[in-house]
């Protein structure tokens, strides 16, 4: 496997649950989580899948943003594609207003069906195949390529566990 990242955790070490109410405690732990992702993961990981990552890592801590992602996911009227994921991040990057409703919906769906997919991963695969997966990614391996390398199934396959575990779980 690709030398890289360690298999640890994820990312952060810390308390197992922060507080909802203080904003700053999830800003400070997102900003970090995001600064590791984006270090770790390189230029040719999705960048949708390193926010994700990062807003997995900080959400997860807070048991309201547990709630929150669950009843977001729920209200979706439908579980989107990867190649959805990847269209809306960038139609996201190309709108030039820096903040509209519109954007903020699209951001918020790529969010909450990313925090899944990180959950997946971990939950099927384990800590230690997200972080090969991202190995593979931050290398430059293709993302097909880098998936089935990482967890050994392509991205077809993958998506349909996926999509599996969240009608189950969602």
């Amino acid at each position: 496997m690709p030398f890289g990242l360690t298999h640890y955790s994820i990312l952060l070490n810390g308390p197992d649950l922060l507080s909802y109410n203080r904003p700053s405690e999830w800003l400070v732990t997102y900003a970090y989580a995001y600064f590791a992702v984006w270090n770790l993961a390189g230029l040719f990981c999705p960048d949708w899948l390193k926010f994700s990552i990062s807003y997995y890592e900080s959400v997860s801590r807070f048991s309201e943003g547990l709630n929150s992602v669950r009843m977001n996911v729920r209200s979706s009227p439908k579980v989107v594609s990867l190649d959805e994921l990847n269209r809306l991040w960038k139609e996201i990057r190309s709108q030039k207003e820096l903040f509209d409703e519109e954007k903020s919906d699209k951001l918020l769906l790529i969010l909450t069906h990313g925090f899944t997919i990180v959950e997946y991963i971990k939950d099927s695969y384990g800590n230690d195949k997200l972080c090969d997966l991202l190995n593979c990614l931050r290398l430059g391996i293709p993302e097909d390529e880098s998936f089935q390398q990482a967890l050994g199934v392509n991205l077809k396959q993958f998506e349909k566990g996926w999509r599996g575990y969240v009608e189950k779980f969602y």
